[in-house]
């Protein structure tokens, strides 16, 4: 599953379309009031990605899967051994895509901003008269933005019991 993921992701992704998911505003001093965000961009790069991911799913499960014959006899010490047999597995398969928007400190007056897209796969996988469902999550790093403040003349780091003034640096 990851790997049909990464597949659909190198398929989806531009780099210009992930320039248009935001647009910093700054005001008449240069200063940045807010970061936008294009929501229906973000909207279309889900959606395009969800459908990458289900056909990325259904070639990668078309060729089937190879089990040795020995994982047919339940007995757990032979499960690796024998002869290869493909098997043909029927997927029914899901993908949800959810947008994760993280803030850190970078600094002083300063914040790292990052956009994830988090992918959320579902397969079924009906194997003769048994199944089995497996999920799985992978996080796609869209942008990272550094939000660079002012640095005031004097600052307290309350933590560390410390107080600075610009001058005395």
């Amino acid at each position: 599953m990851s790997t049909a993921t990464y597949i659909a992701i190198g398929k989806t992704i531009e780099e210009d379309f992930i320039k248009d998911l935001f647009s910093v505003v700054k005001d008449d001093s240069g200063n940045i009031v807010m970061i936008s965000v294009n929501g229906l961009k973000m909207n279309i790069l889900s959606k395009k990605l969800a459908e990458e991911c289900l056909n990325a799913y259904s070639l990668l499960a078309d060729g089937g899967v190879s089990v040795p014959i020995g994982a047919f006899t339940g007995i757990s010490f032979l499960t690796a051994l024998g002869k290869p047999v493909n098997m043909k597995l029927i997927t029914v398969n899901s993908v949800k895509c959810e947008f994760l928007t993280k803030f850190e400190q970078a600094g002083i007056n300063q914040t790292k901003q990052s956009l994830y897209l988090k992918i959320m796969p579902e397969c079924k996988v009906v194997a003769g008269l048994k199944s089995q469902t497996i999920t799985g999550d992978v996080d796609f790093l869209c942008y990272e933005n550094y939000l660079i403040g002012k640095v005031p003349n004097t600052y307290v780091n309350v933590s560390g019991y410390t107080a600075q003034n610009k001058g005395d640096r």
